[in-house]
């Protein structure tokens, strides 16, 4: 398995791959079974971040495993829930600190091929993620839909992230998750 960030050669397999697990894409059977992603992020939006150096990628037997995102608030901006949870940011806290968007990143989504699952790829692809942003920020934060407990449960196994909060947003209700830079349980 090689964890890598991600370039404009790998932008075809990443598009698939969403697609395969876009909540659009799924029956609700499916959804809970698989897990899901609810952010669409087009063609460009991947190139721009690629070249943010923000996608990070699994690669295993020269196969697409899983991709996750992470970029500065500004990039995220230009969906609506990330406004929104902006907007409510402050009132989240860890260990005694009040979140906000000078001191974290944006960590998600994050997709992995249910063919790979298993292997521990979240946890790498967090690692890595974290390891390329832990000089610039205390904390890593993100989102997950409440009615998408594979990945509630994947991030609380292979991952730091805990809750710290909840938003709603489109007639739907999301947990906000964080971690402390450098903090582990893998």
């Amino acid at each position: 398995m090689t964890i890598r960030q991600a370039n404009p050669e790998d932008l075809d397999d990443i598009l698939s791959l969403q697609e395969k697990y876009h909540v659009s894409n799924l029956t609700v059977i499916e959804q809970q079974e698989k897990g899901f992603v609810t952010m669409k992020v087009t063609s460009d939006q991947f190139l721009e971040l690629i070249q943010k150096r923000g996608v990070f990628i699994a690669i295993v037997d020269n196969i697409l495993a899983a991709y996750a995102l992470s970029s500065d608030w500004r990039f995220y901006r230009q969906w609506a829930i990330i406004k929104e949870m902006e907007a409510v940011l402050p009132t989240f806290t860890l260990n005694n600190a009040i979140l906000k968007v000078d001191n974290s990143f944006q960590y998600g989504p994050v997709c992995i091929d249910e063919a790979y699952r298993g292997r521990n790829i979240l946890a790498y692809l967090f690692q890595a993620i974290e390891r390329y942003y832990a000089k610039k920020y205390a904390y890593s934060i993100t989102f997950i839909n409440k009615k998408n407990e594979r990945s509630l449960r994947a991030h609380a196994k292979q991952t730091p992230l805990s809750i710290v909060g909840s938003f709603g947003f489109n007639e739907n209700e999301y947990f906000a998750l964080a971690s402390e830079l450098g903090a582990r349980v893998y």
